[in-house]
C-alpha cells in the first residue's frame, strides 16, 4: 500500500481529494493534509508520503515552493 499527502488551501477541495484517495483502496488508511502556508511547512524529518497531490490554487507557486521544500 501507499501512503498519500495532499496539499490543498481549500478545505472543500481538499476533502473532495481525500475520498477519492480513500475510494481507490490504494492507500492507507491515515492521509496526510497539509495547508500551504510558509510557516506550516513541513519539518525536515518528517517523512514524505509516496504520492503527494499538489491542489494547485489560482497562484501555484506557493504550490511549486511547497513541492520544492518537500523534494
Amino acid at each position: 500500500m501507499l501512503t498519500a499527502a495532499i496539499v490543498s488551501g481549500d478545505p472543500t477541495s481538499a476533502a473532495q481529494l481525500l475520498a477519492g484517495l480513500e475510494q481507490t483502496g490504494l492507500v492507507h488508511a491515515s492521509i496526510k493534509q497539509w495547508t500551504i502556508s510558509a510557516d506550516k511547512l513541513p519539518d525536515a524529518g518528517e517523512v514524505v508520503a509516496d504520492i503527494v497531490l499538489l491542489d494547485l490554487g489560482r497562484d501555484p507557486e506557493p504550490f511549486f515552493i511547497f513541492g520544492t521544500h518537500l523534494r
